[in-house]
C-alpha cells in the first residue's frame, strides 16, 4: 500500500538496524525459490501461485546495491531522492506487496532533505487460516530525527471472526542513538479495533540537541486506542486514543513544551468514500491547554487491484472485515518521546585556606565542574586583599596569589570569593577562600650581629 499524506512532517544510519531491514527485504527472494501463495484479494478471488522471475531478482539486486553504496557513504537522503526520481519506489513497493504489506511516504523539499518520510514493511513469516506470524519494520523521520522500529507479532483469528494479537518492538533513534522497547496487544472485530501499547526507555541520558545545557532520554509511557466504523455506513469512522508518559520534563508536545507526567487524549474522524481515498481530522488535547489539530488526505493505492475496484464504494465494507485486515500495520506511536533534565549546575571550589610568608607567591587551582563550552571569565571579590597590597593573577583554572607584606600590628588574613561564568552564560556558585600572611620568624628588634668576634646588639 502506497500512502501519500497531505501534511508531511539530517540523515544517519545504524549498521545493525539497516542490516535487519535489508534482510527482511531480501528474505522473500529465498522463499520465492519455491511456490508461494499470494494473498487473497479483497474480492476473495482464487488463490494463485507466484514465482520469482529474473526481473524481480534484478530489481532487488539493483535496490540493495544502491542502498548499500549510499549507506556506506552516510548519504541515505541521496538514496531516497535517487529512488524517487527513478520511480524505483513504486517498483519496490509493487514487488514487495506480492509477499507482504509495504508502505512508503516520501517528501523531498527544495534542499533535497527528507521531512516526515517513512518506509513500512510487514512480512508474514507464517500465514494460516488461524494464525499470522509477522515482522514489521519502519523507517521514518519525526521531530528532525531519523528513527527505525523493528517488531515481531502474532495474530490469532478465532472461529467467531475475532482477532487477538501480541507484538514486541525495538525502537532506535538513528540520529541520537536513543533506544526503546515496546510491547503491545491487539483485539479486532469486524468494524472495530482495540490496541494497547507500552514503551520502556533502554538508553541512558545523553546531551540534548534540542535544549542547551539539558540531557535527554526516552520516556516511559503507554497508550490505549480504539477505532470503529459504522456497519451501515462503513465509509465513516471514528477513533479515540489516550496516551501518558512519565517524567518531570517530557516533550509529548515537543521540546519547547515540557510537562511533568503528561497525558493527551486524541479524537479523530475519518471518511473513506472509496478504498483509494481517505480524509481524516484529529484533535489532540493535553494538560495545561496544550493541543494540536491535524487534517489529512490519504491516497491508498493497492498494486494488483484494478482501479475500478479501488474507486468502487461497494468495496469499502470489505476493508472493515477482520480477515481482510490480516496484514494491517500495528497501530502504535513509532516516535520515541523524549524526557529532558537540566545538566548539573556549573560549580566551582577553592582551597579552604592558603597561607605563606609575606610577599611570597602561592599557586592556586580552581576546580570547575559542568562548564558548557569552556570558561569565559572568573570574577574575584578581592578588594580588601588588593587594598592591603595583595594580587591575584592568572586565567582558567590556574591562578597565582601574591601575598602582601606581613604587618605585625595590622590585618594579615582576608576572605576572598570567586564566581565563574561559562561560554553559555551560566554562572557558578560563590566559593570562598581564606588567605593568611605569616611572619617570617625574623625580628629586627631582637636580632644581633658579630663583628671581629665581638657581639653587639643592633
Amino acid at each position: 500500500m502506497t500512502t501519500v499524506n497531505k501534511k508531511l512532517k539530517k540523515t544517519a544510519s545504524g549498521a545493525i538496524t539497516w542490516s535487519v531491514i535489508v534482510t527482511q527485504i531480501l528474505s522473500p527472494v529465498s522463499l520465492s525459490l519455491i511456490p508461494a501463495n499470494s494473498f487473497a484479494s479483497s474480492g476473495n478471488k482464487d488463490v494463485t501461485q507466484i514465482y520469482a522471475s529474473d526481473e524481480h531478482a534484478n530489481k532487488v539486486a539493483s535496490f540493495a546495491a544502491s542502498a548499500g553504496q549510499s549507506l556506506a557513504n552516510n548519504n541515505a537522503s541521496s538514496f531516497a531522492v535517487n529512488t524517487l526520481s527513478t520511480q524505483a519506489t513504486k517498483e519496490v513497493v509493487d514487488w514487495l506487496q506480492q509477499y507482504g504489506n509495504a508502505r512508503i511516504k516520501l517528501n523531498v523539499d527544495d534542499s533535497f532533505s527528507l521531512k516526515d518520510s517513512s518506509f513500512d514493511f510487514l512480512y508474514p513469516w507464517l500465514d494460516t487460516q488461524d494464525y499470522v506470524l509477522f515482522s514489521q519494520t519502519s523507517l521514518h523521520r519525526t521531530d528532525d530525527r531519523n528513527q527505525t522500529n523493528i517488531g515481531l507479532g502474532i495474530r490469532h483469528f478465532t472461529p467467531d471472526n475475532a482477532m487477538l494479537g501480541a507484538n514486541v518492538f525495538y525502537d532506535y533513534d538513528l540520529s541520537r542513538s536513543h533506544s526503546r522497547a515496546g510491547f503491545g496487544v491487539e483485539y479486532w472485530r469486524d468494524y472495530f479495533r482495540l490496541g494497547v501499547n507500552t514503551y520502556f526507555g533502554l538508553s541512558d541520558w545523553k546531551n540534548s540537541r534540542d535544549i542547551d545545557d539539558y540531557l535527554e532520554r526516552p520516556a516511559n509511557g503507554w497508550d490505549f486506542s480504539a477505532e470503529g466504523w459504522l456497519p451501515a455506513y462503513p465509509q465513516l469512522g471514528a477513533s479515540i486514543q489516550f496516551e501518558k508518559y512519565y517524567g518531570k520534563n517530557v516533550g509529548l508536545f515537543g521540546s519547547d513544551n515540557l510537562q511533568e507526567n503528561p497525558y493527551a487524549v486524541t479524537g479523530g474522524i475519518s471518511y473513506t468514500p472509496v478504498p483509494l481515498i481517505k480524509f481524516s481530522a484529529q484533535h489532540k488535547q493535553g494538560q495545561s491547554n496544550t493541543h494540536d489539530t491535524t487534517f489529512g488526505v490519504e491516497f491508498n493505492y493497492r498494486p494488483g487491484v484494478s482501479l475500478a475496484e479501488q474507486l468502487s464504494s461497494d468495496n469499502v465494507a470489505v476493508m472493515r472485515e477482520v480477515q481482510n485486515r490480516r496484514y494491517d500495520f500495528v497501530e502504535r506511536n513509532n516516535n520515541i518521546v523524549l524526557e529532558y533534565k537540566k545538566k548539573h549546575a556549573l560549580k566551582i571550589s577553592l582551597p579552604e585556606s592558603v597561607q605563606g610568608e609575606g610577599e611570597s607567591i602561592i599557586p592556586v587551582t580552581l576546580t570547575i565542574n559542568n562548564a558548557s563550552g569552556g570558561i569565559k571569565s572568573v570574577q574575584w571579590n578581592d578588594s580588601a586583599f588588593t587594598a592591603a597590597g595583595g594580587k591575584i593573577s592568572g586565567n582558567g583554572t590556574s591562578w597565582q596569589i601574591t601575598l602582601p607584606a606581613y604587618k605585625s600590628e595590622g590585618v594579615n588574613s582576608w576572605n576572598v570569593g570567586a564566581t565563574v561564568q561559562d561560554n553559555r552564560g551560566n554562572v557558578s556558585n560563590y566559593a570562598v577562600m581564606n588567605i593568611s600572611v605569616t611572619d617570617s620568624g625574623v625580628s629586627t628588634a631582637d636580632s644581633s650581629f658579630t663583628l671581629d668576634g665581638d657581639s653587639s646588639p643592633t
